[in-house]
């Protein structure tokens, strides 16, 4: 991810000792497990991403707000920002489902 999609400019972020703790604590608080698969096909696989909800882009001062993070897997990372890319507003409405989804709060 970080040779071929990562912004270069940004990549040095996810080497600093601030991200490497909030994405441990991420980690743990899904039991290393992805959080999307898991609410949204009930399937049981292990992540490997502290997704960000709100973009670095759009939301910088969230970068290491545990409550701005989802843990995902590979497939799971793709499929967000696939829906991400589609339009602002099922962007929106997935954000609103994945900030669900980590407060363990039902999505309107």
């Amino acid at each position: 991810y970080d040779r071929e999609k990562r912004d270069q400019g940004r990549a040095g972020f996810y080497h600093m000792p601030d991200w490497q703790r909030i994405r441990a604590a991420v980690k743990n608080r899904a039991n290393g497990l992805d959080q999307y698969a898991l609410a949204e096909q009930h399937m049981t696989c292990k992540g490997t991403t502290a997704h960000h909800i709100a973009t670095l882009e759009e939301a910088p001062e969230l970068s290491c707000d545990i409550n701005n993070l989802i843990w995902v897997d590979e497939v799971s990372h793709a499929r967000i920002h696939k829906i991400y890319n589609e339009s602002p507003t099922k962007k929106l409405q997935l954000q609103d489902k994945l900030r669900a989804i980590i407060t363990g709060k039902p999505h309107e």
